[in-house]
This record gives structure tokens, C-alpha cells and sequence, in this order.
């Protein structure tokens, strides 16, 4: 591997093959040799070794090895094989993609519980990229802007929340006891408390910007 890992690719196919006379078969050695030959443009022969690799594959999944086994497949006769092996790359990426959203939001959650705002921010508004019907994310963002005194984009992101309530939602806030920073615990208080914390904001800021 250490051949292949320098690009001498010639070198690193050789190599592999004595392995293989010696033996080893192995998911690691057919993987390799199977890339070295697609990197020397040999796709027949590489279609046979990263077959027997995308075979031994079952428990871990190698997007890079989809990826060259599919390409492979297509330089050669087996084109709708090729598309069928690219497509099962598609699918893991896109499965990838929906955990990173719950990744970035939790990486989110436990900055904003330790204090680190700006940290937090960051990987809320990666999730909401990744989800803009996340609604409750503009809150979350908001939020962090409040806590950490960045009043004019904390109210940048709570009008923002605000205009993503459901029609016919009760403004009514009387059972709020004040706008200081919280999170009320149902979707409706979550409303109503942004719209009362958004009054004193707007005067945070406006004392703010006359010192």
C-alpha cells in the first residue's frame, strides 16, 4: 500500500499480484490492486478486483470503493451495472447527509450548554442549510445571539422564527412572566415568549447603540 499511497501505481499493482499468487485474497489487497488499476486506466481488469472487493464489503461501507467500481463498470461492457453501483453510492451519501443535520444539531446543543455561543451558532446554522424547515433552529440561533448580547442579530433571527408561526397562532402572552432569556416548553409558548423578548431587544439595542 505504501507503493499505491506514493502513486506508483505500476509498482503497487505489482506488488498486489504477488500477494494475491501468495494467497491473499483479502478485502484490503483486492480493494488496492483493484485502485491501482484503475489509476493505470486498466478498467477491465480493475472491475475484476474491486468486484471481489465490493463482494467481501458486506459490514463497512467504502464510498470511494462504489464510487471506482462504478466508474470502472462504465469504461467497460457493464454500464447498467456501473449505474446500479453509483446509485447505491448516491443513496449512502444522502443517508450521510440526513445524520449529519442531526449531528450538527447536537454539536449545536452542547455548545450552547457550555456556554460556547458563537460555537453554537455555527453548527446550528449549518443543520438549518441542511434543513430549512428546522424551524425551531432560527429560535435556537437566536437565542445564542441573545445570551451572548448580540442583540441586533438576535432580533434578526427571532423575527425571522416569527414569521414561520402557524396561522391563527394566540398571541396572547399574559401568562408570560417577563422577556428575560428562556425557553418556554411548548411550540405556542415558544411563540409568544419570542415576541415579548423581541419588545425588550429592541431596547436592549437601542440603549446599546446611544452609550
Amino acid at each position: 500500500m505504501a507503493h499505491y499511497s506514493a502513486g506508483n501505481y505500476k509498482e503497487a499493482t505489482e506488488r498486489l499480484k504477488d500477494n494475491i499468487i501468495l494467497g491473499d485474497s483479502s478485502y484490503t489487497t483486492c480493494y488496492y490492486l483493484g485502485m491501482s488499476l484503475y489509476a493505470s486506466q486498466l478498467y477491465y481488469e480493475a472491475v475484476t478486483w474491486l468486484e471481489k472487493a465490493y463482494n467481501q464489503n458486506n459490514s463497512d461501507t467504502n464510498i470511494y470503493l462504489l464510487y471506482y467500481y462504478g466508474t470502472a463498470l462504465s469504461w467497460t461492457y457493464n454500464r447498467k451495472r456501473g449505474i446500479e453501483v453509483l446509485a447505491e453510492g448516491v443513496e449512502i451519501i444522502e443517508k450521510m447527509n440526513e445524520m449529519l443535520f442531526d449531528f450538527d444539531r447536537s454539536f449545536g446543543d452542547a455548545y450552547m450548554r457550555s456556554g460556547s455561543f458563537v460555537k453554537a451558532v455555527e453548527y446550528y446554522s449549518s443543520a438549518y442549510k441542511r434543513d430549512s424547515q428546522a424551524h425551531s433552529l432560527l429560535y435556537n440561533i437566536g437565542y445564542c445571539y441573545d445570551l451572548n448580547k448580540d442583540y441586533k442579530n438576535a432580533i434578526n433571527y427571532f423575527e425571522r422564527f416569527l414569521k414561520t408561526a402557524p396561522e391563527g397562532w394566540d398571541a396572547d402572552m399574559e401568562d408570560l412572566a417577563d422577556g428575560e432569556a428562556g425557553k418556554p416548553s411548548t411550540t405556542d409558548r415558544l411563540y409568544r415568549y419570542v415576541a415579548l423578548r423581541l419588545e425588550k431587544l429592541r431596547e436592549e439595542l437601542f440603549f446599546q447603540n446611544n452609550k
